[in-house]
Parts: C-alpha cells; structure tokens; sequence
C-alpha cells in the first residue's frame, strides 16, 4: 500500500486554555493584570481562574490556520474600546518572555511530528513559546519563554484545548 500523508489540521478560531504537553500547564494571564509587559505564566489549570487562562485563537485564512494572533479572553471581553485592543501574547526580544501587549504579533503553529494535535508556537524569529520553571526550579511557578526550537523538548509542544472541554481533557490527563 502507497504512504498517504495524513493532512495537518490546525486548531478552528475560538476560545482555548493552551496546555503544555511536559507538564500539563497551561498559559497564564498573571495576577489578572491588564497591562503592557505583563507575562505570561505556565501554571496549573485551576478551573475558578477562567478567562485569566483562556486564550482566543485568530488565525489569518491566507494560511489555513497555520498563522494567528493570540489574546487573552478577558482583555478581549472588555466593553472599554481601550482595554479590549490589548491583551495580545507577544515576546520580549529584550529579555525573551512572552508577556502581553496591545501590538498583534504573528504566532506561527508549527505541528509536532508524530503527534497528534500538539504544535510549538514559534515567534517571528522562529524561536518557540517554551514553559521554564522559575529560578529556584518551581515548575508550579514557572515562566512561558521564547527560546530555539529544540525538537526533543516535550516543554516546548502545546495543545489547544477548547474551553468547553476542558473538564474531560483534564480528566483524561490526570497524573
């Protein structure tokens, strides 16, 4: 039988909590703070920390999915036309976080060989999105960065999760 190459199929747009498949952590908005700079954390999926979690997907539909924005649901939420134009996740090319900004940047979704539904998210100079423990090695407290791609680096791969089933994937994944 001839190889068939199986079609990449990128997340639709929607709303999403962003798991990192090493750890099981997700993005985190930290403190709730609608601010320019503001980082974005891995930490643990707490379900009474919603829209602080959950991330809304635009992809550009000359790229079939592969190319989007990504913004924080609560900033997106704002009826304040000030607020609601922020909240996009950008990285800091000065000190390599990946934090909030009121700038789009382009993420590209980069599909994991081998592996179903996980993607890198890699930054404008290819560099992934990687989840990193904090300084003392507290992976329950750690920093999302944009560091080289590393192929073999399970910290590096996400999965988008829909926010209406999160309670099943959670489930499904306990450790």
């Amino acid at each position: 039988m001839a190889l068939r190459i199986p079609p990449v199929y990128y997340p639709p747009d929607g709303a999403y909590y962003v798991f990192n498949v090493e750890k099981l952590n997700i993005f985190d908005n930290s403190q709730f703070k609608i601010q320019e700079g503001n980082p974005i954390l891995g930490l643990d999926f707490n379900p009474l920390r919603t829209t602080n979690q959950q991330f809304v997907l635009s992809s550009d539909p000359t790229t079939r999915g592969k190319n989007v924005t990504i913004r924080i649901l609560e900033v997106v939420q704002q009826t304040d036309p000030d607020i609601s134009r922020r909240g996009y996740v950008s990285n800091s090319v000065q000190s390599g976080f990946v934090q909030q900004s009121q700038t789009p940047q382009v993420w590209t979704l980069d599909p994991v060989a081998g592996q179903a539904l996980q993607f890198r998210i890699l930054d404008f100079q290819s560099n992934a999105a990687t989840y990193s423990p904090s300084a003392d090695g507290d992976y329950n407290h750690a920093y999302v960065l944009s560091n080289p791609v590393n192929e073999d680096a399970l910290n590096q791969h996400w999965m988008f999760v829909p926010i209406d089933q999160v309670t099943e994937f959670v489930g499904e994944n306990q450790k």
